[in-house]
């Protein structure tokens, strides 16, 4: 949903989006609110100081009302901030406390007819209610105008008109200007960096979904926190699969033709290897890579791979070449130990090394067309359910004369004895 800022009321559209921006500052707001009613009460406790000062002698009737009115009301919105039928009016509750305020230093102010220093009780809850109570900006300018109006109303009513009350007019004027447009600066800074901040976390989205397309999700993971990527595993499965002929053949067609009828095969064969729980860890060329072994992977990881083996085998049958030529491929399987991990700092690629990759990069090599060659460690862990024929003694590159195996199929589940 698109986000846009109204500049001069300074909300958001759609409504929902100014409902988040609420929900995403609430729990800040709640802790602006009740620090702001504990320095409240601090300060309206120390301001008997100031009222002495102001009438040049002790009160002890202004003192109670400061120590037990006053702050009762302050503690009493303060303790409703923990209430949860409040809390969602908690800011307005607050705002009139802040008027509440504003009438009680008025009233001070007419009824021992103080100096008119004495206003600056009513800025100083002004500028609270202005720059720190939050509260959108029209409201609080609401609130704040109100306040004003009823301050001066009362002083002008209960004290003669002079020159003294002129000027306080002025400066309740001059500071409600200065404290919207300030307001308003802090406002704007505000949700424009929240506006930001939601361009950037839809950056960061679009940077994870594009390395969980290329890598494993917690390697994408890790690597996003910063952490190197460099594992060992103790056993992983590794199958090579290879177009035979890919070469000669896709010379006689046009790239875009070749590029399509290559995607289509390596589309199910994407699809295939996320049904098997497996991770595909590149395409080089005709040729494609699959591991599995890494958590959560399926335990079985050997017969997860020999399943999407013989699926392979039958995508490509179902997919001959443009002209009808039959599809064939070569797939090799081996497992045991293997390092993965990231390298450089672009192009990211979630790597296998190790003798278990390039034993099953020979299977495949040193394989025939449409079977699927596993090494003797394939075959001992997988002959309980599966049969496989053996080969004569292959010469494999740089690992010498290797007995290897040919896939032949799943074994039948012995037949029952009939009871006697």
């Amino acid at each position: 949903m698109d986000t846009a800022l109204n500049a001069l009321a300074l909300t958001f559209a759609p409504p929902e989006a100014e409902r988040r921006y609420r929900g995403a500052r609430a729990d800040a707001d709640l802790r602006i609110m009740r620090v702001t009613y504990a320095l409240g009460i601090a300060l309206s406790s120390a301001y008997f100081i100031f009222d002495y000062l102001a009438l040049g002698r002790f009160d002890p009737t202004l003192l109670v009302m400061r120590l037990v009115v006053v702050n009762a009301v302050i503690a009493l919105a303060l303790g409703l901030t923990w209430v949860p039928a409040c809390r969602r009016r908690s800011a307005h509750i607050g705002a009139w406390v802040f008027l509440f305020h504003l009438v009680f230093f008025a009233a001070i102010n007419s009824y021992y007819a103080t100096p008119y220093v004495y206003t600056a009780n009513g800025i100083i809850t002004l500028g609270f209610l202005y720059l720190v109570w939050p509260l959108p900006v029209v409201t609080s300018c609401v609130y704040g105008i109100l306040g004003t109006v009823i301050y001066c109303a009362i002083v002008i009513v209960a004290r003669p008109w002079s020159a003294e009350i002129e000027l306080l007019l002025l400066i309740f004027a001059s500071m409600n200007c200065i404290c919207i447009f300030a307001l308003y600066q802090t406002e704007y800074y505000r949700r424009s960096t929240y506006l930001s901040m939601l361009a950037l976390d839809v950056e960061r989205s679009r940077y994870h979904a594009l390395l969980t397309s290329i890598l494993p999700k917690e390697v994408a993971d890790r690597l996003q926190r910063g952490e190197t990527v460099a594992d060992h595993y103790d056993d992983v499965s590794v199958l090579f699969v290879d177009l035979c002929d890919f070469t000669a053949l896709s010379a006689a067609y046009p790239p875009a033709q070749v590029v399509d009828w290559l995607n289509r095969i390596f589309f199910e064969f994407d699809a295939l290897v996320a049904q098997y729980g497996l991770e595909k860890i590149k395409t080089v060329g005709d040729a494609y890579m699959v591991a599995g072994g890494f958590a959560p992977e399926p335990a079985d990881h050997a017969e997860a791979m020999v399943k999407l083996a013989r699926h392979m085998l039958m995508v490509a049958e179902r997919l001959p070449w443009p002209d009808g030529t039959p599809t064939r491929v070569r797939i090799g399987i081996h497992v045991g130990p293997a390092i993965a991990g990231v390298i450089g700092s672009s192009r990211f690629l979630y790597d296998l090394w190790g003798d278990t990759v390039n034993t099953a990069s020979r299977m495949e090599s040193h394989g025939l067309p449409g079977r699927i060659q596993v090494s003797e460690a394939v075959r001992d862990r997988l002959a309980g359910r599966y049969r496989f024929e053996p080969r004569e003694a292959v010469d494999i590159k740089g690992k010498g004369r290797m007995t290897t195996w040919l896939l032949v199929g799943p074994r039948r589940p012995a037949a029952a004895v009939p009871a006697t």
